[in-house]
């Protein structure tokens, strides 16, 4: 082993941090810090709809594109992130690119295991293309949010359901 290699290794070793289970992170308290920098949103009409398990925002504008509708699933590491989190960049795709975006809320982990996550996105999108048949779907996604879409296309696949005109990843969370 080579001086670089043992040095580099021996501070990453000290670096290293372990889960303890009896110290569990509160991620309710962190939920709620990061629901303060959500911003307020004024020149976007925004609907939220609520549905069993799950809720997305859907964002639009009068003159933007009305044939094609992007489905956002936002990131987080399936234990953080919300669409009001992630209205940065979906309201840049609705006031920038045109677009009109539903942005799907599923619920998080580890107060919810998996597969709640994809069971709930799979939930919104029956429900959107329901109320938007016509239009040319798009699933967009980043970080675990491109895991969930992805999956969410295998799911649409295998269960023989209408498919999404394309995916959109943005550093999906995969192995």
């Amino acid at each position: 082993m080579s001086v670089k290699h043992y040095l580099l290794n021996k501070s990453l070793k000290k670096s290293k941090t372990y889960y303890d289970r009896s110290l569990p992170k509160d991620y309710a308290s962190i939920r709620k810090e990061q629901a303060k920098q959500e911003k307020s949103i004024t020149d976007v009409d925004i609907s939220f709809i609520s549905l069993k398990t799950s809720s997305y925002e859907y964002l639009s504008l009068e003159n933007n594109d009305q044939d094609t509708l992007l489905i956002y699933i936002h990131g987080g590491g399936f234990i953080f992130g919300s669409s009001a989190l992630r209205r940065s960049l979906t309201t840049f795709i609705v006031k920038d690119l045109k677009y009109n975006v539903a942005s799907i809320n599923y619920r998080l982990a580890p107060e919810y295991k998996y597969p709640t996550q994809i069971e709930d996105c799979l939930e919104a999108y029956i429900d959107i293309i329901k109320k938007y048949k016509n239009k040319n779907v798009f699933l967009i996604g980043e970080s675990a949010g491109g895991n969930l879409v992805l999956a969410l296309a295998m799911l649409l696949r295998d269960k023989k359901l209408p498919q999404p005109k394309g995916l959109i990843l943005f550093s999906p969370v995969t192995q």
